[in-house]
Order: structure tokens, then C-alpha cells, then sequence
């Protein structure tokens, strides 16, 4: 347990999680198969999003706001394993500082992975947040995707070769083509619309010799 926890406090000293729109989501498979999962980020976002969401409810002391912190984690980050399995909480904490950390023991997490989508809305009332999702899981390919605003802060990912590749959400459409093509419809009608409103104000012997030509 130390190992791993001392392996998670490395490779977040690599992410900026002092900026309030950034922060990190570690989920990790230990040795024994059992499985942490961390949240890192800046106190400061974590009490804006408690302030923001709960203006009515004010903590006192550091145990009501941890536990303000620990309930919103889990009503804004889900992960689901093969379709339908949901992990459980065993145990969470919360060290408090400059970056705060959010810390669960889970357990529930198939052996056999074969897809897992992600939805990470903790941050989400902070302007373009945006969080890093680590995943290491025993004899895979170490992982590390984007959650943010481009992809609604949603990852549908899948397992081939013992690696989580990125795949897209179900029920979600890319629109970039249908964009450019709507796009280049438009331009051409505009176009068109232009040089059927030149015709009509020329003169007409000029509108027949071009017609003839």
C-alpha cells in the first residue's frame, strides 16, 4: 500500500494540479488486485465548486468540508466496467493542501476488462477545466487520456492488446463533416443568390448576349 501511494504522490508532483482548471485522476491496480482510486487537484477549485453548488450549506471545520469534498467526487465522477458493472467505495479520505487529494479503496473492478467509460464532472463549474486521467492497471500499457470540454468530459474506452485505446461515446455523433459540408452548401447558395441578383440589374440585351455566348 505504501508503494503504490508513494508511486501516486510522484506522478502527481508531474501534473500542474495547483492550477484551478487543471487536475488528475488516478485509477490503479495494486499487486494484490485491489484497486486505489486518487483524485488530485487545487484546494481552490474544490471550495469553489462546494460554494458554488451549496451556497446555503457552509462548513466549520476541515471533517464537514472533507466530507462535502468526498460526497461531490462521487455524484460527479463514474466510471462503468464492461457495460454494466459499477465499482464500490470500501474507504475514502481527503489530505487537504495546496493540492488536495481525494483518495478511495475500490473494489468491484472486473479481471477482465474489456471497455470502460468514464464521465468526470467534478470541476464543471470551473471555466474550461479540464483533468487527466491516468490508468494503470497489472500487465497493461500505462494510459493517459483527456477529459475536457471537446469531449464533454466523457471517454468511452476500449481494451485491445492489453491497452485502453479511446473509442467513440455511444449515442454521440461527430458533426465536423456534416459542418464543413453544411458550410460549403451555404457559401454556394450565398454565391448564387449574388449572381442571380447581378442578372436581374443588368440590362437586358446585355443579360441576352451573355446568355447566347
Amino acid at each position: 500500500m505504501y508503494k503504490i501511494l508513494i508511486a501516486l504522490f510522484f506522478v502527481s508532483l508531474s501534473v500542474q494540479a495547483h492550477q484551478a482548471d487543471a487536475s488528475t485522476v488516478l485509477l490503479v491496480e495494486q499487486e494484490n488486485g485491489s484497486w486505489v482510486l486518487q483524485i488530485s487537484g487545487a484546494l481552490t477549485a474544490f471550495q469553489h465548486e462546494i460554494k458554488t453548488l451549496h451556497p446555503e450549506q457552509e462548513y466549520k471545520t476541515p471533517e464537514e468540508f472533507k466530507q462535502m469534498v468526498i460526497d461531490h467526487v462521487q455524484n460527479n465522477l463514474s466510471f462503468l466496467f464492461n457495460d454494466n458493472i459499477n465499482y464500490k467505495i470500501k474507504s475514502a479520505q481527503v489530505k487537504l493542501g495546496h493540492e488536495t487529494k481525494v483518495v478511495f479503496e475500490v473494489s468491484g473492478i472486473p479481471e477482465n476488462l474489456k471497455n470502460v467509460v468514464v464521465k468526470n464532472t467534478i470541476f464543471k463549474e470551473i471555466y474550461k477545466n479540464q483533468s487527466t486521467l491516468l490508468l494503470f492497471k497489472n500487465g497493461f500499457t500505462k494510459t493517459r487520456f483527456v477529459l475536457n470540454n471537446e469531449n464533454q468530459h466523457t471517454l468511452n474506452l476500449k481494451v485491445e492488446e492489453h491497452s485502453f485505446i479511446s473509442a467513440p461515446v455511444e449515442g454521440k455523433r461527430d458533426y465536423s463533416t456534416l459542418y464543413v459540408v453544411g458550410s460549403v452548401v451555404f457559401l454556394l447558395g450565398v454565391v448564387n443568390y449574388l449572381w442571380m441578383s447581378y442578372k436581374e440589374k443588368m440590362p437586358s440585351k446585355v443579360v441576352k448576349s451573355h446568355s447566347l455566348s
